[in-house]
């Protein structure tokens, strides 16, 4: 199941989901370009619905390259509707999609223990939907 992932502050790339926010620590280090983790969503209609943070799963390469892939799609309000409490969110476009692996779903509809797998080039963030979501 793909997910589509939100980039915001504090969190990392999320597997099958859209990226939204990311925080960049400190790009002078170039061992990591950003310490963070994803938030992550799937369209519930026309909105974007949070549906959790993913903080692992990420190799350096892969953080490099999503580093970059975020950072060309930096906007500054929250695609999320509600949107999250995130202090100090980093926010993109809702424009990757990405895979990822999770437990389970809570009862609040949020994703359990979520990883990183890797993006998604076949699928449009808009086919990700609340509705098709693996149960």
């Amino acid at each position: 199941m793909a997910y589509v992932l939100a980039f915001a502050l504090n969190a990392v790339l999320g597997a099958g989901l859209l990226w939204l926010t990311v925080k960049v620590v400190d790009r002078r280090n170039s061992r990591n370009t950003f310490k963070a983790a994803l938030l992550v969503g799937l369209y519930d209609g026309r909105r974007l619905r949070f549906v959790g943070k993913v903080g692992t799963g990420f190799t350096q390469q892969t953080l490099d390259i999503l580093a970059a892939k975020l950072d060309r799609l930096r906007t500054e309000r929250p695609p999320f509707d509600p949107p999250p409490r995130i202090r100090d969110a980093t926010w993109v476009r809702p424009k990757l999609v990405a895979q990822l692996a999770y437990a389970e779903w809570t009862a609040d509809g949020k994703l359990r223990q979520p990883a990183f797998l890797g993006l998604r080039t076949d699928k449009h963030p808009a086919e990700v939907t609340w509705s098709q979501r693996e149960r």
